[in-house]
């Protein structure tokens, strides 16, 4: 810290004994000029410059032995320290060479006054300003290089860590930018009228210690006369000016009230916007989910709507004419029917069988098509599906006969699947087969058979690419066609009766099961046993009758079901795909809204502040006005001094002179403060760019800036370098001339 302290107050006496020399040099300008003008009234301002210049020049020694003393300091503090003696050690050179400067600057003036040296001061000073405008545009490019890559680096750090908020503080930031330069414009441009003024007052003062001098050496009247005239007629304009400006003010602070009654509503139209948006996205969301819930329920009862659909329209039925039902009971109601009747039974069994069988058709089921079914591997729950689906088929034509209906257990199901896998491992063939119930005999002591093999799916006939890929459509056919061909066969009815409830089983419960197998022959094995309680041994048997889902009243009623359900969720569908079509419309609009908005806001508040500029006008129609009173006074007073005597003429030139001088003096402050100004309207002017700019590109930047490498350190040392190999006197006009920008 204490090296820290050293170092600064070393700088800062550098730095004073800079000033001096660059006040010094300002002073060498101003000799000049007086050099080159070499009037005999310019000799005693000239000789002031010099006088003021050696002032200077001791002034300059005077920090120069600060800097030393300074130094020593250092050196004490910091012996260790080599590097900050050096640095310090350089500001003191640096400062002597400032000394040195003033001192040649002096004598230059006392050159240039006394008539001599003038071309080499000239020279030097031309070979000055070179070394000055080269060091000052090098210093220029690095700090111009150093800003960019400040500004570049910040812009990364703040695109990474507030890209979320970026656009909305670029927004503030463009607004504030704007604001400061219409504030620093309006500074500026009153400054610039005071400057213009001050320079007015030099002029008129100027003019009046010429008038003065002129009415001391009795010339100049007609010219006085006519300023009178002529400062009459400017106090009368500058009055009409002064209330315009009066008026203009007004109007422009009508217009600015305006300018923020609009810029207020306009954002409160953005603010009810953008919670429109909010709120239309919030229900644009929930409507989304909900077309999306309707959608897949929709789709769900699609789905169960084809599988009942698919259901229904292959509901398979045994049907009969009411002449062949009569003819099935009565050719098997022994002792009941004289054999004449018995006979005619049989006789009208012959002649509609083929009738009746031709009108009986298997409707096929795309759902049952999609399930696999392994005859060779039947499950259990496949046994029970399609012995329910023979039952169903057998009690549709008992009704027609008017027998006994029929039950499946899961016993009857599954024995009879079994029973049919007992006649895969034997060695009958299609022509060689034979009933054989003894493995279900030795446990129900009896229980009736109806067999059917299918010989057009032996392998010898069938196709064999379809071998081995049934499905439980398959199955099912193959059930129906035998149960068609037993009720329908045309040359013997024992198997019709049985399955019918005319013979055999005809009282008591009945249960059934049917069974699929392939013979070693590969002929298509189908038995249908029927469990009568009072035939077969029932003690041990499951009589808990299986439900039927695929029963054809079963089937109508889910299809039905479905077919209701498909139309409640269309219907709700599509009154929430409407729904979703207005909540999207909804937001869509108030989207376009919002930028409307926004745009109407940004409008407003680009229109620009008037009562600023209107305010400095009306200050400079205020200061014209006061002037030109000035003017007719001192013109006045101009033609009344035209017959004063000698001695209050020459007491008018002299205070002429003082007011003059007083002017110059205001003059150079004036132009001092809007020096300032300018800068600071450049500076204002140069943010508002730089932020707007920013707001066309920040959303681009994240990304970009995440690979843009870190410029700063870079840049700092190129400026570092640039200023290690300038001349301090050098260095020290290049600040000089970067602070007057």
């Amino acid at each position: 810290m204490l090296k820290k302290q050293v170092v600064k107050e070393v700088a800062i006496t550098a730095d004073n004994a800079q000033t001096a020399y660059n006040q010094a040099k300002e002073e060498k300008s101003a000799a000049q000029d007086v050099a080159d003008k070499a009037t005999p009234e310019a000799i005693q301002d000239a000789t002031a410059a010099v006088t003021t210049a050696e002032s200077q020049v001791t002034t300059a020694e005077n920090l120069q032995e600060q800097a030393e003393t300074t130094q020593s300091t250092a050196e004490t503090a910091v012996a260790k320290q080599s590097q900050t003696v050096s640095q310090a050690q350089a500001q003191v050179t640096s400062s002597q060479a400032a000394v040195d400067a003033a001192q040649k600057d002096v004598t230059d003036k006392q050159a240039i006054l006394d008539g001599t040296g003038q071309a080499q001061v000239i020279a030097n000073r031309d070979k000055a300003q070179e070394a000055v405008n080269t060091a000052q545009s090098q210093v220029l490019q690095a700090e111009t290089d150093l800003t960019k890559a400040q500004e570049a680096d910040a812009d990364r750090e703040q695109a990474i860590a507030k890209a979320q908020t970026a656009v909305k503080e670029a927004n503030q930031n463009v607004s504030t930018a704007k604001a400061d330069l219409e504030a620093k414009t309006a500074q500026a441009n009153q400054t610039q009228s005071i400057e213009n003024a001050k320079q007015a007052d030099v002029a008129t003062a100027q003019k009046d210690v010429t008038d003065k001098q002129a009415i001391l050496d009795g010339t100049g009247q007609k010219a006085i006369l006519d300023e009178a005239e002529a400062a009459k007629a400017d106090e009368a304009n500058k009055q009409a000016r002064l209330s315009d400006a009066k008026t203009a003010l007004q109007k422009a602070q009508e217009a600015d009230a305006n300018r923020q009654q609009a810029i207020d509503k306009a954002q409160k139209d953005v603010d009810a916007a953008s919670k429109n948006v909010s709120t239309a996205k919030s229900d644009l969301d929930a409507k989304t989910a909900q077309a999306q819930q309707a959608a897949q329920a929709l789709e769900s009862a699609q789905t169960a709507y084809t599988t009942a659909e698919n259901d229904y329209n292959s509901v398979n039925t045994i049907t009969m004419s009411a002449e062949y039902a009569k003819a099935l009971k009565d050719a098997f109601a022994y002792g009941e029917k004289s054999d004449e009747e018995i006979h005619k039974a049989y006789d009208v069994l012959s002649s509609l069988a083929e009738v009746e069988g031709n009108k009986q058709h298997f409707k096929h089921n795309d759902n049952d098509k999609t399930r696999p079914f392994d005859i060779n591997h039947v499950t259990d729950a496949q046994a029970k599906e399609l012995s329910l689906f023979a039952a169903d088929l057998i009690n549709q034509a008992r009704k027609l006969v008017g027998t006994t209906l029929v039950s499946v257990t899961a016993e009857s199901a599954i024995a009879a699947q079994k029973h049919a896998n007992y006649y895969a491992t034997t060695n009958m063939t299609m022509w060689t087969f034979n009933h054989d119930t003894s493995d279900l005999d030795s446990k129900y002591g009896w229980v009736d058979e109806d067999w059917a093999g299918n010989y057009f799916n032996t392998s010898s006939w069938a196709d064999p690419t379809k071998l081995g890929k049934e499905t439980m459509d398959d199955a099912k056919y193959y059930i129906y066609d035998a149960i068609k061909r037993w009720i329908f066969a045309t040359d013997e009815w024992l198997h019709a009766s049985s399955v019918v409830g005319t013979r055999n089983a005809i009282t008591g419960d009945n249960y059934v099961g049917v069974g699929l197998s392939r013979l070693k022959d590969g002929t298509l094995s189908l038995s249908l046993n029927i469990f009568n309680t009072d035939s077969s041994d029932l003690s041990q048997f499951d009589k808990t009758s299986l439900y039927n889902p695929n029963s054809s009243d079963n089937i109508i009623a889910t299809y039905n079901t479905a077919k209701a359900d498909l139309e409640a969720k269309t219907a709700t569908n599509d009154s929430v795909q409407s729904a979703l079509s207005a909540a999207q419309n909804n937001y869509n609009n108030a989207v376009a809204i919002n930028t409307k908005a926004q745009q109407v806001l940004d409008e407003v508040q680009s229109v620009a502040v008037q009562t600023p500029t209107a305010q400095a006008n009306l200050t400079l129609a205020e200061t014209a006005l006061t002037k030109a009173q000035e003017r007719l006074t001192k013109a006045t007073q101009a033609v009344d001094a035209l017959n004063a005597d000698i001695k209050a003429k020459q007491a008018a030139l002299t205070s002429a002179k003082a007011v003059l001088a007083t002017a110059q003096s205001e003059l150079a402050k004036a132009q001092a403060n809007n020096k300032v100004a300018q800068e600071a309207k450049m500076t204002a002017q140069t943010a508002y760019n730089n932020a707007v700019s920013q707001l066309s590109s920040v959303s681009a930047n994240l990304t970009q800036a995440q690979s843009v490498a870190v410029q700063t350190p870079s840049a700092q040392a190129n400026l570092s370098s640039v200023k290690s190999h300038i001349d301090p006197s050098t260095r020290k006009s290049c600040e000089s001339s970067k602070s007057g920008r």
